[in-house]
Formats: C-alpha cells, sequence, structure tokens
C-alpha cells in the first residue's frame, strides 16, 4: 500500500539526490547570483515544491483519519526542508566541485511552501485528476 500511493515520491526523492550529489564538473555552472529567478534558482524551488507535493498527495491517500490529515501535512512539509537545507550542507561538505548556498537553502525552502500551498489550494484543477 505505501510504495502503491507513494511511488512518485520516492522516485522524485531519487531524483534529487541524484541531482543534488552530481559531481560539479557535470552541474552547468551559473555565472553569477544577480537575480533571484536565476534558472538555478528555479530549479531548486521547483524540485522541492514537487518532493513535498508528490508526498502530500501519497500519504494523504494512504492515510485517511482525522488524526493523520492534521499531522502528516506538517510533518511532510517540516521534513521536505530538513532535506532542502540538508541537500545543501552535503553539496557544501562532500560532494567535489559543488558548494552548498544559503540562496539555493532559501531557494529548497521556498519550494517546500510552495508545494504546500499548491496542495491546498482549492484552485487547482490538475490537483483532482492527480488524486483519482
Amino acid at each position: 500500500m505505501f510504495l502503491r500511493n507513494n511511488w512518485p515520491g520516492i522516485l522524485w526523492f531519487v531524483i534529487i539526490i541524484l541531482a543534488t550529489t552530481l559531481p560539479g564538473s557535470y552541474v552547468p555552472h551559473v555565472l553569477s547570483f544577480r537575480e533571484w529567478l536565476s534558472p538555478d534558482k528555479i530549479i531548486h524551488l521547483l524540485l522541492f515544491a514537487v518532493f513535498v507535493y508528490l508526498w502530500m498527495t501519497g500519504l494523504s491517500k494512504q492515510f485517511k483519519n482525522a488524526f493523520n490529515r492534521y499531522y502528516i501535512p506538517a510533518a511532510v512539509l517540516i521534513l521536505g526542508i530538513i532535506f532542502g537545507i540538508f541537500t545543501e550542507l552535503v553539496q557544501h561538505h562532500l560532494i567535489p566541485g559543488r558548494h552548498g548556498s544559503i540562496y539555493d537553502g532559501i531557494a529548497n525552502v521556498t519550494g517546500c511552501l510552495t508545494g504546500w500551498g499548491i496542495y491546498y489550494s482549492p484552485n487547482i484543477k490538475f490537483k483532482q485528476k492527480l488524486e483519482s
């Protein structure tokens, strides 16, 4: 049951791990951080928005009682934020040619909050298609 409901989140988790642990020579270099919405920051934001959204969708299908409906979203958001910060620390300290950045961490956290907001947004029509 867990795998059936959460395989998209698990797959996305693996994609993030692979993308954030590639050595620096394999990652396209962003010349500078002159704009907040640089391609690098948008990628970080999207990776973590999708991550949180997929996990919230999968776990909400699996756990439908009232207790879990209130605590699982908070846990997913908190764990997503911790994971986003952890990836930056790993990049900075363990991956050759990669440098963790406070701005990338902020983009990761913003992505987590964005995914959480999209999940709870009543105006998102594709959410209904994904949940059916």
